[in-house]
């Protein structure tokens, strides 16, 4: 089906209060900075700097009425989101007398910004397309369903970490006869105040248990609904809470920094941190056709995962709304994909769904050839097919030797 914006999605991202849009600092071409999502008022500070007070940025931070969120939390999220800082050595800060995003373009301008000590607090989102996600999904009638096994041998003894919406109860995917499954789950799928994102982790997790049907699934809900959304601090949480014997971590979502840049304080460390347990992170690149790096998977060590199109032998190409550029490493195809929905099968593009065809083929050469994941990830990326600007091909349904 031909790609459409999900404009109810769009506007419930729009809508939302906790959310600021703006435009990130323009590159050092002169080229337009990328639409950045953040929480309003706020900014992750380095915690030691913050407490000396020393260097200029956070001078002028504490000038403009700066607070440590931790000491004048509005609601338990707040403490949640501000321990999870702390944890990284960062203090989350509510600037009560001016937008961040202008008070960083001011220091910049005085000559006295350092992304490393201060920086806005991203928001990322698994939708819709103008923010990075996919398409609506359109349910799929008989005669187009897929198999999705209750169990096999690819994937098996694999736990593969799903951060994302959260799935649906009952799972309209085979769970009993495949071993234990951990996750966090949406009880019910109510209309209207949970809109489209609801289904998101649903069809994520699905496309897992179609290639790698043998794996477990550790579900863990960290985009909010309506729209999908975390910010760095709910990332870092999520991540946090995850069990340290994962090996896979499938990341459907994306955003940019406000310098095109790794310099999404809380969200780095955070990866660093699961990525220092031995898990191979595999993060999807995003939808906005943008040479932007998008992250979690522009980060380094990150598998980033664009959307082709295409026969897999001669007529591979880039899909025209996938994020591409050179920290792109697999593809796979995103379009028209089959997968769990809230109800039966629905069909969906973005490269949401393509990044958990990497993650399923990563889990079935983890559990075939009795190799860590890394040297999985390198298989595939050794492949004949290579992509110009989305990285070396992958067909989960046919791995390499």
């Amino acid at each position: 089906m031909p790609w459409t914006d999900n404009l109810l999605w769009d506007a419930a991202i729009e809508a939302d209060p906790q959310v600021a849009i703006g435009i990130g600092f323009p590159g050092p071409d002169g080229e337009c900075g990328a639409e950045v999502l953040y929480r309003p008022g706020e900014l992750l500070v380095e915690r030691e700097l913050w407490e000396a007070a020393d260097h200029p940025l956070v001078a002028e931070l504490r000038r403009s009425g700066a607070v440590a969120i931790a000491e004048v939390p509005r609601n338990r999220r707040d403490v949640e989101r501000a321990e999870a800082a702390s944890d990284l050595d960062l203090q989350l800060v509510y600037v009560r007398r001016r937008d961040p995003l202008g008070l960083l373009r001011d220091a910049r301008d005085a000559g006295i910004l350092d992304l490393e000590v201060a920086s806005l607090n991203h928001v990322i989102a698994g939708s819709p397309q103008r923010h990075g996600g996919c398409t609506q999904p359109v349910p799929v009638g008989p005669r187009d369903l897929v198999q999705i096994p209750a169990g096999g041998e690819a994937g098996q003894n694999v736990r593969v970490g799903v951060l994302d919406t959260g799935i649906v109860e009952p799972a309209p995917f085979g769970t009993d006869n495949r071993g234990p499954v951990d996750q966090e789950v949406i009880s019910t799928f109510p209309p209207g105040p949970y809109g489209e994102a609801v289904g998101h982790g649903t069809l994520v997790a699905g496309v897992i248990a179609r290639y790698a049907p043998g794996a477990t699934r550790v579900v863990r809900r960290v985009l909010h609904t309506p729209g999908g959304l975390a910010d760095e601090t709910e990332v870092a949480a999520a991540l946090r809470q995850l069990p340290a014997n994962l090996e896979i971590l499938n990341a459907s979502f994306s955003g940019f920094s406000v310098d095109n840049a790794d310099t999404m304080q809380g969200f780095k460390r955070a990866v660093q941190k699961v990525q220092a347990n031995g898990t191979l992170v595999v993060a999807a690149v995003g939808n906005q056709a943008s040479e932007s790096k998008a992250y979690m998977a522009g980060f380094p060590g990150v598998i980033g995962v664009a959307s082709v199109e295409g026969d897999a032998s001669s007529q591979v190409q880039l899909a025209t709304y996938s994020n591409r550029g050179g920290y792109v490493k697999l593809c796979a195809h995103g379009t028209d994909v089959v997968s769990t929905y809230v109800t039966g099968q629905a069909r969906v593009s973005g490269t949401s769904f393509a990044a958990p065809k990497v993650t399923a083929a990563v889990a079935a050469i983890v559990s075939r050839d009795h190799v860590n994941p890394q040297d999985a990830a390198a298989k595939l990326l050794a492949g004949p097919v290579a992509v110009p600007k989305a990285g070396v091909f992958v067909d989960p349904q046919q791995l390499p030797a």
